[in-house]
Parts: structure tokens; sequence; C-alpha cells
């Protein structure tokens, strides 16, 4: 059969017969089409368009709000971790601060020992605001540095003996309930007893 704008030929199944007095092309012997490029282009162009506007009718989901809630869940436990990390990386550089702060104090100390003091680390003194603590200037400055960083005013224990022959001195620290602990016998350690009115470290 040939269509009325002899576009493309459709003949029977058996080659060589004939449908309507028309015969097929010798080369065909199934059904066969024979479209020009033109017909094609369109054909594509037209299905393209089809499928765009599919497209447009059904746009892709959004999050539901159970999705928004687990992820909003998921931040919260994150930030909690990371706040916590960062807590605990603060205190423990507050810690170090101080026992800087402290072992300023005991080298400072034995420069006092054998200079102003006189072979003697000063008068008695049962506080920060006494003795040597105040008349070396840089022994004051890191005491009041010490101070500063556990953020408890007369928190650093200041001591020295009536004969001036030895003092401790004792901070507490930031990340926990101890101590951080210098005096003249050459100890700086951590302690969890307070200093009092003691010249030496507490044992523990």
């Amino acid at each position: 059969m040939q269509t009325s704008a002899t576009r493309f030929w459709v003949c029977p199944v058996t080659s060589g017969a004939s449908f309507t007095g028309i015969s097929p092309p010798p080369s065909f012997s199934r059904i066969s089409v024979m479209y020009n490029e033109s017909t094609l282009i369109a054909s594509i162009i037209i299905m393209y368009n089809i499928r765009s506007r599919g497209r447009a009718l059904n746009p892709p989901k959004g999050f539901t709000l159970i999705e928004l809630l687990v992820v909003i869940a998921i931040i919260g436990i994150l930030s909690a971790v990371v706040l916590a990390s960062l807590n605990t990386a603060r205190s423990k550089g507050q810690d170090a601060a101080i026992q800087s702060d402290l072992s300023t104090v005991r080298t400072q100390a034995e420069i006092y020992y054998g200079g102003d003091g006189s072979s003697s680390y000063g008068v008695e003194a049962t506080d920060c605001t006494m003795g040597m603590f105040v008349a070396d200037a840089t022994i004051a400055r890191a005491i009041e540095a010490a101070d500063d960083t556990n953020g408890l005013a007369g928190a650093v224990a200041c001591n020295t003996a009536t004969d001036g022959t030895a003092y401790a001195v004792a901070a507490q620290l930031v990340s926990s309930t101890a101590y951080w602990c210098v005096d003249s016998v050459g100890n700086a350690k951590q302690v969890t007893t307070a200093l009092g009115a003691g010249t030496v470290c507490p044992a523990s």
C-alpha cells in the first residue's frame, strides 16, 4: 500500500504479492517503512516536549517532616558532643596556664632567695598579700595570673615559714577540684588536699 504522500511503503508479508493492483518494490520482503529525516527529527522533538511537560507536572518531592526532625536531632547531638569536647580542651588549657604561672613563682622564689631575700624567702606569710609574694613583682604577677585563670579570687594559697626557710603555693585547677602545688623543697605536683597553712605541698 502506498500512502497519498508517497512517504513510505507497506507491503504484505509474502514477497511479490500485490494489493489493489500496486506491487511493492522488489527489495522489500516484509513490512518495510521508508521515511525522511525531517519526519524523524520532528518525532524526536515531540517526544522530548512531552517528557519535559511530564517532569514539570510531577516535580521531585521535598523532605518530609520526619526526615527534617531526624536531621535536626542529629545536628543537636553532634553540637552537644563538639561543645563538650571544646569545654574539656579549654579547661585543660587553663590548667596548663596555672601550672605555668606557679612554675614561674617557684623559679622566681629561688632568685629572690639568693638576691633580695638574703638567703631567705622573706618574712612569714599566711596569704598571697604578704612577704615575698608582693615584694617580688614577678611573683606577684604570676599569682595574679593564676587567680585570673581559674576565675576564683583568692583561690591561690601562699605560705612562708616564720624563719623564712620554706614556702609553698597552691592554686585550684579549673578542670577538677584538685590543686597544683609548688614549694621550696622542689615539689610541683597535683594534689587533692588543700594547702592550708603548710609550707610543704600535701602528700596527696
